[in-house]
């Protein structure tokens, strides 16, 4: 188990579209001011929090920043849809509100289809993409032969099932039990994961405890990515049309996205780098960040030093 000391950066709220938007700022290189800015973003459930242990990894290089999408963290939905199309908006005026450079985009999950999409609409915004264990078109025979998928497809597509099966969860679960189940699901190993981090899942789900927008909103974005995933022609257009340097890196036990769908990826972008870990399942950032920064910052090309004169 990790035991990395993390820090908590103080919370900030902008807006953008005329609604709140939750972010925090890790920092960057010090004394220099200008360094290039990298946004994280999280995938279905998360916040945050899910880039407290990898962030401050990348600090020497970027300055990282992470946000919550509407509904998710600390982000009210305040009146704003959670569907990927909107998620996607949101990400692009986040990024227009922070900075006028493009920025390097890392995504998880959800948070890699979003940033896919962004990439592929406003190309001008991204200057390199990382995606982790991102939410990618599954293989054919994912979609015919594994029945749990169908099922969570038909329950969370299906009026009042989602929503009843949310209230039960919440109210038979502490934040505790919420926190350990989702770990162990989207963890190969969750003894890898630090304390401080775990405390502060703990805590979100806490303060997210009986609020019905977020249980809209995480129903909104979760039936709007089974339906990406089950006819994906759009969105493999979109991963076609990406035009910047992209890292993709999966983790073997992943039980979520399989990683037959990241080697399928690699397979149709191999101007890509594709990195797979044998020993990670769907969250890399959480269960071993400093693997996950090794794998990023020896990707990306150094920030040349400036010459004083």
């Amino acid at each position: 188990m990790s035991t990395r000391t993390l820090s908590r950066p103080p919370s900030q709220f902008l807006q953008v579209d005329g609604h709140p938007v939750h972010w925090v700022d890790f920092g960057g290189p010090e004394g220099d001011p200008g360094a290039p800015i990298a946004v994280c973003v999280h995938g279905l459930g998360g916040s945050w929090v899910n880039w407290m242990a990898l962030a401050p990894l990348l600090t020497t290089r970027y300055r990282v920043v992470a946000f919550d999408l509407a509904g998710f963290g600390l982000t009210p939905s305040d009146g704003r849809r959670a569907d990927i199309r909107s998620n996607r908006r949101l990400l692009h005026g986040f990024i227009r509100a922070i900075t006028d450079q493009p920025v390097t985009l890392i995504g998880n999950s959800m948070g890699g289809l979003l940033s896919i999409l962004q990439t592929a609409r406003h190309p001008e915004t991204v200057e390199r993409l990382v995606l982790l264990d991102a939410a990618v078109p599954l293989p054919r025979t994912r979609l015919r032969n594994d029945p749990r998928f169908i099922m969570t497809f038909l329950t969370l597509a299906a009026p009042l099932a989602g929503e009843q099966i949310l209230k039960l969860r919440s109210r038979r679960s502490t934040p505790a039990d919420l926190v350990g189940e989702s770990l162990a699901l989207v963890c190969h190993d969750p003894s890898k994961v630090n304390p401080a981090l775990i405390r502060e899942s703990e805590a979100m789900a806490l303060s997210r405890a009986g609020n019905p927008d977020n249980e809209k909103a995480f129903l909104a974005a979760a039936r709007s990515i089974a339906g990406v995933l089950a006819r994906p022609r759009r969105y493999i257009d979109a991963i076609m049309d990406v035009e910047r340097p992209t890292l993709l890196i999966f983790g073997s036990h992943d039980r979520l996205i399989p990683v037959t769908a990241g080697r399928a990826l690699a397979r149709r972008r191999p101007d890509w780098t594709y990195i797979e870990n044998p020993d990670l399942g769907h969250v890399p950032q959480i269960e071993d960040p400093a693997w996950t920064a090794a794998q990023l910052l020896d990707w990306a090309p150094a920030r040349p030093k400036r010459v004083r004169r």
